[in-house]
């Protein structure tokens, strides 16, 4: 399974909330902390964010080897699913289909074929079917947009010491126990 962001979602956080929040009042950093507020975002929100979760509202790609198809059953990473946008396979032949929305069904956050529906063969590969689908919040969890404001904070005021600093594997204490109840982990 590959999942990849094909519309990024909106700014969940803005320059205004982030330099009153930390009390920045310059406004020759207003770009420098756009592009942080940017860069926790990414940190934090799907598809390759610490939390396992669509934040904003934002349209994702997943594609699915055969033996998932065959299965019937396409789990949906990044919840809160919203919608699903269009279902595409590829047929024993490697000509790619859409699947037919009276064809499936979402499912909590897995899309299967809708009651009395097979679905068709595919080709045996590892992108024989790709799901478009819409996940995130309409409105952000206070939580976490107060940690993407807390990462701004701290990568503002540790400048290039944060830029030399080894990587971040895990969050800080705080923004971990603020954005923790929202965490989904896969095995």
């Amino acid at each position: 399974m590959r999942i990849t962001g094909v519309v990024a979602p909106a700014p969940i956080v803005t320059v205004a909330e982030v330099k009153s929040w930390t009390r920045i009042d310059c406004a020759d950093d207003d770009a420098l902390v756009e592009g942080l507020i940017v860069a926790a975002t990414q940190w934090l929100d799907a598809p390759s964010g610490w939390i396992g979760r669509a934040l904003g509202v934002q349209t994702l790609e997943m594609t699915f080897g055969a033996e998932c198809w065959r299965r019937g059953r396409l789990p949906l990473w990044y919840p809160p699913i919203r919608d699903v946008v269009s279902v595409h396979y590829r047929d024993a032949d490697g000509l790619e289909h859409d699947l037919a929305d009276a064809s499936w069904r979402l499912l909590g956050e897995a899309l299967v074929p809708e009651v009395g529906v097979s679905w068709p063969d595919v080709e045996c590969r590892p992108d024989a079917a790709r799901v478009v689908y819409q996940a995130g919040y309409d409105v952000v969890p206070e939580p976490v947009r107060l940690a993407i404001m807390m990462l701004v904070a701290q990568w503002y005021t540790s400048g290039r010491e944060a830029a030399t600093a080894t990587p971040m594997a895990e969050p800080p204490f705080a923004v971990s126990a603020l954005v923790q109840p929202f965490r989904v982990l896969r095995v």
